[in-house]
């Protein structure tokens, strides 16, 4: 086994930072975090996360990506691999909605983010690009999948992303509060943009 790279090692520490700070971020939010407290608990100086990360808003930004990656990776694999038909897939989608719309310590993390970047212009930017990110690789899954099963409902797969992520935030915000509320009309939306009859 060869020696591990500077480039290597730098992306392990870099990764266990991530993962740290996950862990520590999702707990006890962004305002009750330091970084402090994400180098002793991930086993590193405050100077080794600062040879990697600008501060605790591009570590915290690090992780909200990781988060929302793990998240599009799930969600890109379900409407490509869940099932030879459409109706086991959007099963997988109402599977999926059930357990991550209304993640109370995600959903926290997004929103201190936002909020703690709120007034700097280069940050909103830099969160818009991201955000645009993921909507374009929802766009694409989406494109994919009405190609496979030859639908053509009105909506452009891109129209169709920036609904589906409106709709999973806001509804996602009223679960945090009340855990009961109905994830229905999440899933019966996303099948009228697809243009499918609403019943599974």
């Amino acid at each position: 086994m060869g020696r591990t790279t500077r480039a290597e090692s730098q992306a392990q520490t870099r990764a266990h930072l991530v993962a740290t700070a996950r862990e520590i971020l999702l707990r006890d939010g962004y305002g009750g975090t330091s970084l402090e407290r994400i180098a002793t608990a991930a086993g590193y100086t405050k100077g080794a996360v600062y040879s990697n990360f600008a501060g605790k808003r591009e570590l915290a930004l690090a992780v909200i990506d990781d988060i929302r990656g793990r998240h599009a990776m799930t969600i890109g694999r379900i409407l490509s691999e869940a099932g030879t038909t459409l109706p086991e897939r959007l099963a997988a989608v109402d599977a999926w909605a059930a357990q991550a719309l209304g993640d109370r310590d995600w959903l926290a993390l997004e929103v201190e983010y936002t909020l703690a970047i709120w007034r700097d212009p280069d940050a909103t930017a830099e969160f818009a690009a991201r955000n645009a990110g993921v909507r374009g690789l929802l766009a694409e899954a989406i494109r994919a999948l009405r190609a496979e099963f030859d639908l053509h409902p009105d909506v452009s797969p891109e129209e169709t992303a920036d609904m589906i992520l409106s709709l999973g935030v806001g509804l996602g915000t009223l679960r945090a509060v009340d855990p009961e509320m109905a994830i229905e009309t999440f899933t019966r939306s996303v099948r009228r943009l697809l243009g499918l009859p609403v019943d599974p």
